[in-house]
C-alpha cells in the first residue's frame, strides 16, 4: 500500500534527519519539529485516499498540511549560522505539494532542483563537519525517495480509490505525532557513540534498481561533445547537461579563469581563490566558489545561482534572467553591472547576521538636464 511505502520514507532517511536536527539543536531542531508535522499530516492525507473517495471539496482535508507547510515555510530562526539550514527546508518542504498537481513528477523535479543549490552550499561550508554533512545527505535522501515514491505510485497524480465517503476533515493535527512514536526511538539517544548506532539502524532502507544498460547507453550519447579539463591556465566545462551534476575544481591557481559554456543542471564548485569565472549560455547552473579577484561575467544565461564564500569584486551580466548572486560580509563591495537582464537578486547579509534578498532594478527614468546631458536613475517596485 502507498501509506505503507510512505512510511518507509519517513522511518528511514526523514527520521534521520530528525535525528540529526535533534542533534544540531536549536533552531534545526525547532523548525524539523515543524517539518515532522507536515509529514504527518501527508500521511494522513494519502491514507484518507485509499480508503475514501474524492470528495467533492478537498480544501477542507488539505488545509492542515497547508498550514502546517506554510508554518514551516515561514520560520524564522534565531541563529545566523544555522540560516542556510533553514532555508533548505523551508524552500523544499513544498515538495510535499505534489499531491495537489496534475504533474507531481515534473513539480518534484523543479523542488529537488532549488533544494541542491541549498544543499550544494551546505555540503561545501560544512566539508567534513558531521553532523552537518549528514544532516543534508539525510533530507536530499528524503526529497529522492519522495519523488520515487510518487514516480512509481502517482505519475499522473494522487488518486482516491475507496468507495466510503471521506470524513470532514483529517483528524487535529496536535493528535498527528499519534501515527508514528518517535519519541521510544529519541529516547535511545543519549550522546556520542549511541546516535551513530541509531542512525545506523535507522539507515537499513532498501534500495532502487538501475537498468545499468539503459544507463550506460544514455551517458555515452551524451559525453560525445563534453567537456571538463583544463588547458594552461583555462578550465573548460562545456556541454554538460546533468550527466555530472557536481563537477568540482579543487586544485586551480589566482590566475586561472573557469570557463562554463553551454551547460545546465550541474553545479560546479570552486575550491581555491581565481581570477574570473565566466558562463555563457547556460540554464539552471549553480557555481560556488571561494574568491576571485578579478570577477564573474555572464552572457545569454538563465536561472543561474552563484554563491561567494570570499570576495568578489565585480558581476557582469549581459542578457541574463532568473540570477541570484549570494554574498558573505567579505563581498559587501561587489559591483554588479547588467545589461538586458531581468530578474536579478542580490542576497547578503544585514547588521544582525539574517540574509536578505533584494532584487536588482530593471526599470529606468531617464531625463534630460538643462545642459542637454542625459540623467538616468532606478525606479525601484513599490
Amino acid at each position: 500500500m502507498s501509506t505503507e511505502l510512505f512510511s518507509n520514507i519517513y522511518n528511514g532517511p526523514f527520521k534521520r534527519y530528525l535525528l540529526l536536527s535533534r542533534n544540531i539543536g536549536q533552531d534545526v531542531l525547532h523548525h524539523s519539529e515543524l517539518a515532522d508535522l507536515a509529514f504527518h499530516a501527508e500521511m494522513r492525507y494519502i491514507e484518507f485516499s485509499e480508503n475514501f473517495r474524492k470528495p467533492d471539496t478537498e480544501s477542507v482535508i488539505l488545509n492542515p498540511i497547508l498550514d502546517q507547510i506554510g508554518k514551516t515555510m515561514r520560520y524564522v530562526g534565531e541563529d545566523p549560522s544555522m540560516s542556510d539550514h533553514v532555508s533548505l527546508v523551508a524552500q523544499s518542504i513544498k515538495a510535499l505539494l505534489w499531491i495537489h498537481q496534475e504533474d507531481p513528477v515534473s513539480y518534484l523535479e523543479e523542488v529537488l532542483l532549488e533544494a541542491k543549490t541549498y544543499t550544494d552550499c551546505l555540503l561545501v561550508f560544512f566539508k567534513n563537519k558531521e553532523p552537518h554533512t549528514e544532516w543534508v545527505e539525510a533530507w536530499l535522501e528524503t526529497l529522492n525517495d519522495l519523488n520515487n515514491f510518487v514516480r512509481r505510485r502517482y505519475p499522473k497524480g494522487l488518486t482516491w480509490k475507496g468507495d466510503v465517503e471521506a470524513p470532514d476533515s483529517l483528524c487535529d493535527i496536535s493528535d498527528l505525532r499519534r501515527v508514528f512514536d518517535q519519541n521510544a526511538l529519541y529516547d535511545e539517544i543519549s550522546k556520542g557513540e549511541t546516535i551513530h548506532q541509531v542512525l545506523k539502524r535507522a539507515n537499513a532502507l532498501s534500495g532502487e534498481d538501475v537498468d545499468e544498460n539503459k544507463l550506460e547507453t544514455e551517458l555515452k550519447s551524451t559525453k560525445l561533445n563534453e567537456v571538463f579539463a583544463q588547458e594552461g591556465k583555462k578550465w573548460r566545462i562545456e556541454h554538460k547537461k546533468g550527466t555530472h551534476k557536481h563537477l568540482t575544481i579543487d586544485e586551480a591557481d589566482t590566475d586561472n579563469v573557469v570557463y562554463i559554456y553551454d551547460c545546465s543542471n550541474i553545479t560546479v564548485v570552486v575550491e581555491k581563490k581565481i581570477n574570473v569565472i565566466k558562463l555563457d549560455n547556460c540554464d539552471k547552473v549553480c557555481v560556488i566558489f571561494r574568491s576571485l579577484i578579478s570577477g564573474l561575467d555572464m552572457v545569454c544565461c538563465k536561472n543561474i545561482k552563484l554563491h561567494a564564500f570570499g570576495t568578489l569584486p565585480s558581476v557582469n551580466a549581459e542578457n541574463c534572467s532568473d540570477v541570484n548572486v549570494h554574498l558573505t560580509k567579505k563581498a559587501l563591495d561587489a559591483q554588479v553591472v547588467t545589461s538586458q537582464c531581468s530578474k536579478i537578486s542580490l542576497s547578503y547579509p544585514l547588521e544582525d547576521g539574517y540574509y536578505k534578498t533584494f532584487d536588482v532594478p530593471t526599470r529606468l527614468m531617464t531625463t534630460i538636464n538643462p545642459d542637454y546631458n542625459l540623467n538616468t536613475n532606478p525606479i525601484n517596485d513599490a
